[in-house]
């Protein structure tokens, strides 16, 4: 038998519209005729997501009066929102935030089923750029309500969310020791993913295995909140041996992710290392018949550990190690927290998971 995939798409539509205050200045919703054209379903269709979100407690149906949204202060709701930058960011987005922002929403949907909430994934924007951001889409949120977000994509609206006094459950891997953002993320409860330290035990791993020239190429690493730069330095600090820092950042975002290989093997050139810790934005194309090393060009006697776990490190044999964080762990997590009687800003440090041969 299909599953009735239409009237749970149409039932999502409709629960976002409403629980983001599209109908606040409405008596009730428009009439079936109207809302099932807009919609493009037929009336059959939309009467069973509104059964769908009648049975949720989200709308009123009176019969020969209509379909009325059920009016709740954010204390009363039982609504998480999870906010996105746009509403195709799940298919667009790099390989490597979309994955992520997956994980974090099943552990989120996992979480609300057992309280009887239910997760509202809310877009910013139509178009993923924060300056062209739809300050109407938060402004119909009830001033506390949840909030659930990764990244600090978000910052330039951060005062926005102060003004709202949203109980937020901010979850990133950055540093925000000396940023200016540090008196926004201090009154929210933050789900720090502990890079810094995830990258200064690859070192430690490396360096353990006899490697003497241990190189780090990702993005951002001349960007202060961005902690890999800083857990490498710190893992080269802790060796015995005195070794060379090479680092190389290959920028690459919203670049094809070959470009990487080409700026990778010129910086092999020009430093021999051998073994390497490196991260990207997207995931590689790749021949499975060969080794990493040999889509990278790269000989073979170099190490090499990825910052994240890409979709090819376990089709390789023996594969390939990388850092992880249980990010659906960390989804439930900022659900618990924001459906506690007390909300208490607070940072909480979540450890890397690495796996590498010894």
């Amino acid at each position: 038998m299909r599953p009735p995939v239409k009237r749970m798409e149409i039932a999502g539509i409709l629960r976002r519209e409403i629980c983001s205050g599209r109908y606040a200045n409405c008596n009730r919703l428009p009439v079936e005729p109207e809302l099932a054209l807009r919609l493009g379903v037929t009336r059959k269709t939309l009467r069973s997501a509104l059964d769908l979100l009648e049975k949720e407690g989200i709308v009123d149906r009176i019969p020969g009066k209509g379909t009325f949204p059920v009016r709740r202060n954010a204390s009363e709701d039982r609504s998480i929102f999870l906010l996105i930058p746009c509403s195709d960011y799940f298919l667009k987005s790099d390989y490597q935030t979309r994955t992520i922002i997956r994980e974090i929403l099943s552990g989120c949907l996992q979480e609300a089923c057992l309280r009887k909430a239910h997760v509202i994934t809310l877009p910013v924007t139509s178009d993923n750029k924060i300056e062209n951001f739809d300050e109407a889409v938060l402004d119909h949120l009830p001033n506390g309500s949840r909030v659930i977000f990764y990244s600090n994509w978000y910052a330039p609206i951060f005062p926005v969310f102060l003004r709202k006094q949203f109980r937020i459950a901010h979850i990133h891997h950055l540093t925000y020791q000396h940023s200016p953002l540090k008196r926004f993320t201090d009154q929210w409860i933050c789900c720090k993913a502990d890079v810094e330290s995830g990258v200064r035990k690859l070192v430690a791993r490396f360096a353990a295995r006899g490697c003497a020239r241990i190189a780090l190429v990702t993005s951002f690493l001349e960007t202060e909140s961005y902690p890999a730069k800083a857990g490498y330095l710190l893992g080269l600090r802790e060796q015995a041996q005195e070794m060379p820092q090479l680092m190389c950042d290959v920028g690459g975002v919203n670049e094809p992710p070959m470009l990487f290989v080409e700026r990778l093997c010129r910086f092999y050139e020009e430093t021999r290392f051998d073994a390497l810790i490196f991260g990207l934005h997207d995931s590689l194309v790749l021949n499975f018949a060969q080794t990493l090393n040999w889509n990278l060009g790269l000989p073979e006697n170099v190490a090499i550990a990825t910052l994240f776990p890409y979709d090819y490190n376990n089709k390789f044999i023996p594969a390939i190690p990388y850092m992880s964080f249980h990010y659906e762990s960390i989804g439930i997590f900022a659900v618990q927290s924001l459906f506690q009687d007390q909300y208490k800003p607070q940072e909480i440090v979540f450890s890397p998971q690495i796996g590498l041969p010894e």
